[in-house]
């Protein structure tokens, strides 16, 4: 097999093709960890910190992103009141999630019935809604060049 490569003409040493940072509107080194907005019901819910444990092992993990009740394609993790805690992933911003949550939850009391593993942990157990926490612990960013998020998401996430 044989095969040719054309030289660099003098539009490749002088464009950069593959812009990298010129794109990022803040030029400011943002603040890593978890945030809370302030403006919406899912923040009274919402552990800031810049850090998370790992309940089996209480080891401590630095958050790489700055994560908000508005970040989407979020690792999340939840924290009952009981001490257990689950672990979740969502494409959604993390906000709708919650609501979703938090929907569920109330029509499970009503209904004293679900399907949904955390409404059902929530009535069987008898945790009220505000004693619901969480923290968002990693998001996966958009990929620098075209690519598709939600199947980088599923490779990094699972």
């Amino acid at each position: 097999m044989l095969c040719y490569k054309r030289n660099k003409n003098l539009r490749d040493l002088l464009v950069n093709t593959d812009p990298i940072h010129c794109y990022s509107k803040e030029r400011t080194p943002q603040n890593l960890g978890c945030y809370r907005c302030l403006e919406c019901v899912t923040c009274g819910h919402m552990i800031p910190g810049k850090t998370f444990t790992y309940p089996y092992t209480g080891q401590m993990f630095r958050i790489q992103h700055r994560l908000t009740c508005t970040s989407d394609f979020v690792v999340y993790k939840l924290v009952h009141p009981c001490g257990l805690t689950y672990v979740g992933k969502t494409d959604l911003p993390l906000r709708e999630r919650i609501r979703n949550y938090r929907s569920s939850i109330r029509t499970a009391y009503r209904d004293n019935k679900s399907e949904l593993p955390v409404a059902k942990h929530f009535l069987e157990l008898g945790h009220t809604l505000p004693s619901m926490k969480l923290i968002a612990i990693d998001h996966v960013p958009l990929p620098r060049r075209d690519g598709d998020r939600a199947s980088t998401a599923r490779v990094v996430l699972d």
